[in-house]
């Protein structure tokens, strides 16, 4: 829910368009996200900045995707740092998606 809702389904968007990051399963039809590879891909994560939007907004993007690995695939997740790098409102938003995430991990 996290992914799916930030930005309009900005990295769920992105990995279905990009399935060489190796981030969906299957790759010929994405119905679920490769935990393992969104971890792998966060390990370098240059290989994520698209260039296509301006300089700097990768820092948001980024630090909701590291959120979702977290809730997802226990990725250690600094939070002083996400709160830092979001707007407050998707801060809010990130911490309601978070709560109802809860209800299913």
């Amino acid at each position: 829910m996290v992914l799916a809702s930030f930005r309009g389904g900005y990295w769920l968007r992105r990995f279905i368009e990009e399935p060489a990051l190796g981030a969906v399963e299957p790759p010929d039809r994405p119905t679920a996200v490769n935990w393992a590879g969104v971890l792998e891909l966060l390990r370098t994560p240059e290989l994520l900045d698209d260039h296509r939007r301006e300089p700097g907004t990768m820092g948001p993007h980024l630090t909701v995707l590291e959120i979702a690995a977290s809730l997802a695939a226990g990725h250690p997740l600094d939070l002083r740092r996400a709160a830092m790098q979001l707007s407050g409102a998707e801060w809010r938003d990130v911490l309601l998606r978070m709560e109802s995430a809860a209800d299913f991990v």
